[in-house]
């Protein structure tokens, strides 16, 4: 669908929405053309110069109109029809608004107006000025009536239909907001198209660069008006009478709960946050120092040079750690906490647990070395918090040594930071149910290519004043919601929770899915052996196509375009540089992700690659991103094919073009999984019995022959059945142990492909000829009268 449909479509929508606000998409998009097919000719007839199409100069209703009037009609939102019109000695086709001005038209004789580009210019700064008017007033009422519905709340109520109303007028007051900045959107958009198709028709004098920095310079754009969300998460909070907990102030923090991570596209986040905002009240430490509702985050992330923590996390090890520094704000950090995420089997009835206590900045290069000893962080405590109990120092001294003791041990150093805005909904100090939202998401390497790394710089973070290459950042192109669950046995989620993520409509589940995994697989893919699932996504590929250089997905000269980052993110925009100077061949440069044309937001399944031999990958992969196919591999023989269909043959390399790594799916182990081995394992016994039964018959028959004289000559075929079948039962009976052991490994491995293509061929085989030989030597003896 066209954007002049969809847009048509979204006004008509909106009822509410006035008419004289609209950005008037149809006339600025007949303006352009007009002005177009005036400046593409060299000799510009005096009559076509003055022409200008009804719908632009003349009143539907009979009365001429001022060129710098602002034409409000809703007749100039139809679609335009081209209707021949004669004029001097030229003829020019005119657009007309609608049917309705094709009549009026018609009726009276069209009014002739001189049309430049400053009329056009002049109409766009109409079109800002109305949306920034417009808006403001908008605004201004929404917060009107907010302040007094606080002040009603304050005061209390006295019946339940009373309390029902207020709850109601925070609702609307909400859905307000969001058709508001619905309309906010709509109309930017509509701008921004016209100003690219104004310097498309006309390239002698482009304006597109020129009107979006002064529209982003406009309070509708760069304005933050999520504050909103807050007052409405605390109306709805005093609404439900909801009780705060008890803060945990001791020396380490320990939580234990579940997590489940979703996607919400960019354009539904403040309805998420509606959402979220009539169940849970916005929870931040220091509010009333934010400007909006979200604070910023920085975590960065450690590990070693074999990204031991990052294949560890993906390979959902049991036991396997995250460590990382974070800390809160805009600012220098003035509290840093060291983290430790420990990954346990939830099918065991095991939790997974983060672990957390905080340092000084200065004491985290220190902490790192293991220079800073447990004793001296036991000693600056207690001059902090000398009220400190016993329990607690123990705790601390624990986590403490564990956490230096895997730095030092593991050669950790920071590899990794991420970076977003975060929001957080929790009823206060209570962790029974908390849901965060990060949005402004964005990856970067922490160890710059072209300068000292961290350890080198003696450094625990990134120096700030270095310039950051396109290579070394990755802008996530959705908001990542997060619901942690911290339940008492027996307890059930809340029903809310169950209708946000399973109904609605605005979240899409991602298993398992980690920010610094996504970081490390698209800033650092020479160095990781396998990528997580969500990689193949379709709507993350423009992100990490502008993260990798610039002929790392063009290996025969194609052209890979780049989209530029994300407005808003955090990260300077003018301090992210591109290095031109670092192209080159894809033999000699770094290794990039090779992307497969699998999506989830777009309705299609993820592709799980551990099912696709390489061959299959290579040829999903030649089919997405503009790759050039690679050449034809050779026919093969009819043993080739089926070897290769067996899986006793792996494709060579020269058959696969090009390589790729291996995805890694979460998999969920459960106690079933190992029954159903042993469950197969005793089938396969119980076949090597029946085998074992059929061989005994055999002999046993083969005897009865040999007593006669005249069947001697068919004992000798049963026999040699018997001989045949007997001991591959046994062989069978080995097979199906090595195989229920291979496949436990591969189990705790959590390794897929389990399928056995050999077993089960040879195993019908066998009965095949077993059956085949007691049949003919059965037919055998019937005809020699036996």
């Amino acid at each position: 669908m066209k954007f002049g449909e969809s847009y048509a479509r979204a006004i008509s929508n909106h009822p509410e929405w006035p008419v004289t606000t609209i950005v008037a998409y149809d006339k600025l998009k007949t303006m352009i053309k007009f002005l177009g097919e005036l400046t593409s000719t060299q000799q510009v007839r005096e009559a076509e110069r003055r022409f200008v199409p009804p719908s632009l100069s003349f009143d539907p209703t009979g009365g001429a109109i001022d060129e710098k009037v602002p034409v409000t009609s809703p007749m100039l939102l139809g679609q335009h029809n081209t209707t021949p019109t004669t004029e001097g000695s030229g003829d020019v086709e005119a657009p007309l608004a609608s049917s309705s001005s094709s009549t009026a038209a018609a009726e009276h004789e069209p009014i002739f107006v001189e049309i430049t580009e400053n009329d056009f210019f002049d109409e766009i700064d109409r079109s800002i000025a109305k949306l920034g008017a417009y808006t403001n007033a908008r605004l201004e009422e929404l917060n009107r009536d907010l302040m007094q519905l606080t002040t009603n709340v304050e005061h209390g109520w006295d019946t339940e239909e009373e309390r029902v109303s207020f709850e109601e007028m925070a609702k609307a007051i909400g859905e307000r907001f969001l058709s508001l900045e619905s309309f906010i959107n709509i109309q930017y958009t509509a701008l921004y198209k016209i100003l690219k198709k104004h310097d498309k028709y006309l390239p002698a004098t482009p304006i597109y660069q020129f009107y979006r920095k002064r529209m982003y310079q406009q309070h509708w754009v760069q304005g933050d008006y999520s504050r909103m969300f807050v007052k409405l998460s605390a109306i709805h909070s005093t609404l439900r009478g909801d009780k705060a907990g008890v803060q945990d102030k001791g020396a380490s923090q320990g939580f234990v709960r579940s997590t489940k991570k979703y996607w919400v596209k960019a354009e539904d986040v403040s309805s998420v946050k509606l959402a979220l905002s009539q169940h849970l009240p916005v929870f931040q430490m220091k509010l009333d120092e934010l400007r909006g509702d979200s604070q910023l985050t920085n975590s960065v992330y450690l590990d070693n040079q074999s990204l031991e923590l990052y294949h560890g996390r993906l390979e959902k090890y049991p036991g396997a750690i995250a460590m990382r520094y974070r800390w809160y704000g805009d600012k220098e950090p003035e509290v840093v906490f060291v983290e430790r995420k420990t990954h346990k089997e939830s099918w065991k009835g095991e939790l997974s647990v983060k672990e957390r206590f905080t340092l000084m900045p200065e004491q985290v290069v220190p902490f790192s070395e293991g220079t800073y000893t447990v004793d001296m962080a036991v000693d600056d405590l207690l001059k902090r918090k000398p009220r400190t109990s016993a329990a607690e120092l123990d705790d601390f001294r624990r986590l403490f040594t564990e956490c230096q003791d895997q730095v030092v041990g593991k050669q950790l150093e920071p590899m990794m930071r991420t970076q977003y805005m975060r929001v957080a909904y929790q009823i206060p100090f209570d962790a029974s149910v908390r849901v965060s939202l990060d949005t402004n998401l964005l990856m970067m390497k922490e160890n710059p290519d072209c300068a000292p790394s961290c350890e080198e710089a003696g450094r625990w973070f990134r120096d700030p004043s270095l310039l950051v290459k396109r290579t070394e950042v990755t802008y996530f192109p959705h908001a990542v919601l997060e619901v942690k669950l911290s339940l008492a046995e027996g307890e059930e989620c809340p029903r809310w929770v169950e209708d946000l993520v399973e109904r609605s409509s605005y979240l899409t589940l991602v298993h398992k899915m980690s920010k610094f995994i996504h970081g490390c697989a698209v800033l650092l893919p020479d160095m990781v052996q396998s990528m997580p699932y969500w990689i193949d996504d379709l709507s993350l590929r423009p992100s990490i196509l502008h993260s990798q250089p610039d002929r790392a997905l063009t290996p025969r000269g194609g052209h890979v375009p780049r989209s530029g980052p994300s407005r808003g993110s955090s990260v300077d925009n003018a301090s992210v540089v591109d290095d031109d100077h670092q192209q080159r061949p894809m033999l000699s440069g770094p290794r990039a992700i090779l992307l497969p044309p699998t999506t989830n937001l777009a309705g299609v399944p993820y592709t799980d690659s551990t099912k696709f031999c390489a061959e299959e990958m290579a040829s999903l992969l030649n089919t997405a991103g503009g790759l050039n196919p690679p050449p034809r591999p050779p026919r093969r023989g009819i043993w080739d094919r089926t070897m290769h269909a067996l899986g006793l043959r792996k494709p060579t390399s020269r058959t696969v073009q090009p390589y790729m790594l291996p995805r890694k799916i979460p998999m969920r182990i459960e106690p079933k999984t190992f029954l159903a081995n042993e469950r197969t394992f005793l089938n396969w016994l119980n076949m090597a019995v029946h085998l074992g039964a059929i061989g005994t018959a055999l002999v046993g028959f083969s005897i009865g022959l040999s007593t006669t004289e005249a069947n001697q000559s068919l004992a000798r075929p049963v026999q040699l059945v018997a001989v045949f079948v007997m001991p591959v039962s046994v062989v069978i009976c080995l097979y199906a142990s090595w195989v229920f052991f291979h496949r436990a490994d591969r189990i705790r491995k959590r390794e897929g492909s389990f399928d056995d293509r050999i077993g089960p061929p040879v195993l019908a085989l066998i009965v095949v000829i077993a059956l085949w030989g007691t049949f003919i030597a059965a037919v055998a003896q019937v005809a020699s009268g036996g």
